[in-house]
């Protein structure tokens, strides 16, 4: 049976393309959640944009593309604050 996973990083965002996306692959079981599973050893894999964490190549690509997702939102939370700053500036 596959099994599918689809996470959000905020509330605002919606689970629904992801959703669609696993039920087209075929998927009779989907989890949701914000959870970390790396620690329980649990494998990722996209089936439409080609990543596989059981192999090293996957498990590579997997982590620069984390990192630079987590690089755009610290830069999007200092662009933020910058903004606010120069708003509240008389």
């Amino acid at each position: 049976m596959r099994i599918g996973y689809a996470r959000v990083s905020t509330d605002e965002q919606s689970l629904d393309l992801q959703l669609d996306a696993l039920k087209k692959a075929g998927c009779k079981r989907v989890f949701t959640d914000k959870a970390d599973l790396q620690g329980r050893r649990v494998q990722f894999r996209s089936p439409t944009d080609g990543i596989d964490t059981t192999t090293p190549a996957g498990r590579f690509f997997f982590h620069v593309m984390a990192s630079l997702a987590q690089m755009e939102r610290e830069l999007l939370a200092e662009r933020t604050r910058a903004g606010l700053a120069a708003v509240a500036w008389p």
